[in-house]
């Protein structure tokens, strides 16, 4: 779901290998903040799936190479509708047979200064 910003952050990840994007992940998606030191999974969303659902996923490189927003999330006045709403939307695109989801062999942990 996006955050406040509703601007959900993603990586394009079109000819990429299943390594490399797993490292652009864990070189710019992980931070020290609580639910953003471990990586589990992740889903590779065909833009034809946010298409569908009236989003747009803009490729803008910033604040890293190949980072890509998705926006266009509805945005009812109650916050209720809106939650609703982006429910159902992550729910289509979690069970479009297009949606792949994978799984590292382990979960990836950010590192800490001491070892890096």
């Amino acid at each position: 779901m996006p955050p406040p910003s509703m601007k959900l952050s993603g990586i394009h990840v079109t000819d990429l290998l299943d390594s490399t994007i797993w490292e652009i992940a864990e070189k710019n998606t992980m931070r020290s903040e609580p639910g953003r030191d471990t990586i589990y999974a992740r889903a590779d969303v065909p833009v034809e799936q946010f298409l569908q659902q009236k989003l747009r996923a803009i490729r803008d490189d910033q604040p890293f190479e190949r980072h890509t927003s998705v926006v266009g999330w509805p945005a009812p006045t109650d916050m209720n509708e809106r939650k609703e709403r982006w429910i159902e939307i992550c729910l289509e695109l979690s069970e479009s047979p297009d949606v792949k989801l994978a799984i590292p062999p382990g979960p990836i942990r950010l590192k800490t200064k001491t070892e890096s």
